[in-house]
């Protein structure tokens, strides 16, 4: 199966020039037998489903439109924040082992902190992330300041 995905220019209810994204499935061994366009987005709201979520588009066989759907979307948001907090982790290790060299109990209780908030990091995202509306652009900027 190939889909081969363009932008098609129609007219709304108020003949207005409008832009949208469409899907056309078709099997490989018979190209000709093309599917039914699938009509991503086509609300000005939103041009398309956001990319960075494709994982979580879902279709709705109804309407044969895209939705986002937002918990997998978060878990996809809150995977790309492992990533950086992993990075952040690494770095506090050095200074964990820099600080234990040096017997400085001050620093390594403040490292030890820092380190248990980037740990909590996950969970925490979530909930805060599941309070937001659906905003999908707002869900991808997301960001915890200590991150």
């Amino acid at each position: 199966m190939k889909k081969i995905f363009f932008e098609e220019k129609y007219k709304d209810k108020n003949d207005n020039l409008q832009t949208r994204l469409v899907v056309r499935v078709f099997n490989a061994n018979d190209p000709i037998n093309l599917s039914d366009n699938l009509v991503l987005c086509d609300d000005n709201k939103q041009a398309m489903p956001n990319e960075y979520f494709r994982n979580a588009w879902r279709l709705d066989k109804k309407t044969k439109k895209i939705t986002i759907n937002k918990e997998k979307a978060i878990d996809i948001h809150v995977d790309n924040l492992r990533v950086e907090r992993d990075k952040k982790l690494k770095e506090l290790d050095v200074e964990t082992t820099k600080a234990t060299q040096k017997q400085d109990k001050d620093a390594l209780a403040k490292l030890d902190k820092q380190a248990q908030k980037l740990r909590d990091m996950p969970e925490l995202a979530r909930k805060e992330l599941l309070s937001m509306e659906d905003d999908f652009e707002a869900i991808k900027n997301y960001k915890p300041d200590y991150l």
